[in-house]
């Protein structure tokens, strides 16, 4: 799917220029022929291979465009507002109820055509109270602190 993220984002009318990171794993499908996309690409693109340092990474990040999983709680958790593609079954549920919440944009994987990520991006580029609000309710769904609460309900158990 990322080249459909890449071409999408390559459409969008910018007020700035995004620097664009792309975090993939060194078994990821056609990483070679998606290295070669980035030659001629328009914006600054920088692909990160088996990092180690995710979470600083979405500190960092305005926006993220992902996979569902694991890592719809940790971009919550951070308020990190994002694009949530649906890739698999097991992860339509998150969509639709991160969604219902307010928290992410989900497309299922059969949306995601050009035209549908660059509206999603656009929508949230554009719109900076639409922006807030998603920050704000991603960050209600996950407050990062469950391991604490773990551990109390362990040692006072």
């Amino acid at each position: 799917i990322t080249p459909s993220v890449l071409q999408a984002l390559a459409l969008v009318e910018w007020q700035f220029t995004p620097v664009v990171d792309i975090v993939l794993t060194s078994a990821a499908p056609h990483l070679s022929e998606l290295k070669k996309m980035f030659e001629d690409f328009p914006l600054e693109v920088n692909l990160h291979i088996d990092i180690d340092d995710m979470a600083k990474r979405m500190l960092q990040a305005d926006l993220a465009i992902g996979a569902g999983g694991t890592t719809s709680w940790e971009r919550c958790s951070l308020a990190l507002p994002s694009i949530l593609i649906v890739l698999a079954e097991n992860q339509m549920v998150i969509g639709r109820n991160l969604e219902r919440a307010g928290a992410i944009i989900s497309l299922q994987v059969n949306d995601t055509t050009v035209a549908n990520i660059k509206n999603s991006v656009e929508k949230l580029a554009g719109d900076e109270i639409a922006y807030r609000d998603m920050s704000l309710s991603a960050s209600a769904i996950c407050d990062g602190a469950g391991a604490t609460r773990v551990a109390r309900e362990l040692v006072n158990g």
